[in-house]
């Protein structure tokens, strides 16, 4: 038996840039960049040297250019037999953006410093969107495009536009991730996609289970996003959810899982805080998760045993890093 990720065999995963790495995201491997959409179609690329040489790793079960640390399909790979089924569209079936737009209706301490919105449409992304179009407009098969990871896609008057297009293809589905507090104000869009069988998903980022917490880590209407999640549930759009774990709600870890349950939510996630490069140093050393010593470990490693034994939810490699690192601990304690 073989242990097997689709991810380089399906997923890309697009910046700003016009930068392509393999798989969801550029932190759960260490190959880089394999193309970039201004010297080279998107076919090009996913088909190139690069990319075979990526999805050989996986082949020959090195697993060579992963990261075990960050990525969470690692933790919970499916086994099979051999790879004689193992087809290769000729196209990825999941885009991602991580960055496109960074356009926010939030200004979030742990995304940036300050308000990043503009209601004109960024020529940059609308390329590569229009290149999206392009490339899918005779695609055969059902392809999720997925983002963003830094922005807003509903407060973004790129990403509204492309939803909007008369020429969107027909084998597109939509993964919107979303902070919430615009579902309501763009409902009427979201129904439309939906009756057109072009929304997959709706992600939403929780990231409290409390109107106190939701206000100190966001800054938004609590209300309003538990408003639309309940709508999008009413109209039958599946929606997914996620919690990026810190020092100031991993507190609420159960109470966020057992909200969504009560939500209807399909899905349910934690992912680990990462720093990224706005992050000060005093911010960073407050609000990690790691070698903190204002984290009750006591309270947090249970609390994550827990909730990645409820069905339907996960938890990302960093936390469960986490997890195993104090397992080990205890376990040399108790020897010693």
């Amino acid at each position: 038996m073989f242990k097997f990720c689709d991810s380089p065999f399906n997923v890309v995963h697009i910046h700003s840039n016009g930068d392509v790495s393999p798989c969801l995201c550029r932190s759960w491997h260490k190959f880089g960049v394999v193309g970039n959409l201004y010297k080279n179609t998107l076919s090009e690329i996913f088909n190139n040297v690069q990319m075979q040489e990526f999805r050989q790793t996986i082949q020959d079960q090195t697993f060579a250019h992963c990261r075990k640390d960050t990525c969470n399909k690692l933790w919970n790979l499916d086994s099979i037999e051999n790879f004689d089924h193992i087809q290769q569209p000729k196209l990825p079936t999941i885009v991602y953006f991580q960055d496109l737009d960074y356009s926010c209706n939030l200004k979030c301490p742990s995304c940036r410093t300050g308000p990043i919105y503009s209601k004109s449409i960024n020529p940059t992304s609308k390329y590569i969107l229009d290149m999206i179009k392009q490339e899918y407009k005779i695609f055969d098969q059902p392809v999720m495009i997925c983002g963003d990871g830094q922005g807003e896609m509903l407060a973004s008057s790129t990403y509204l536009d492309f939803f909007r297009a008369p020429d969107l293809p027909q084998c597109i589905r939509l993964g919107i991730n979303s902070n919430g507090n615009l579902l309501l104000k763009r409902m009427d869009l979201l129904e439309s996609l939906h009756q057109r069988g072009q929304i997959a998903s709706v992600a939403v980022c929780f990231d409290a289970a409390s109107p106190k917490t939701y206000k100190k880590i966001r800054g938004g209407r609590f209300d309003m996003v538990l408003a639309g999640v309940e709508q999008l549930v009413r109209l039958g759009i599946n929606v997914t959810s996620q919690m990026v774990v810190q020092r100031e709600n991993y507190h609420e870890i159960l109470q966020y899982r057992d909200m969504c349950l009560k939500l209807g939510v399909h899905f349910i996630g934690l992912q680990k805080i990462t720093r990224w490069k706005h992050m000060t140093s005093d911010w960073w050393h407050h609000n990690r998760l790691d070698n903190n010593l204002n984290v009750d470990y006591n309270f947090l490693i249970p609390a994550l045993k827990e909730f990645k034994n409820t069905p339907n939810s996960s938890i990302c490699g960093g936390l469960e890093t986490i997890v195993n690192s104090f397992q080990r601990s205890y376990s040399i304690k108790m020897e010693d």
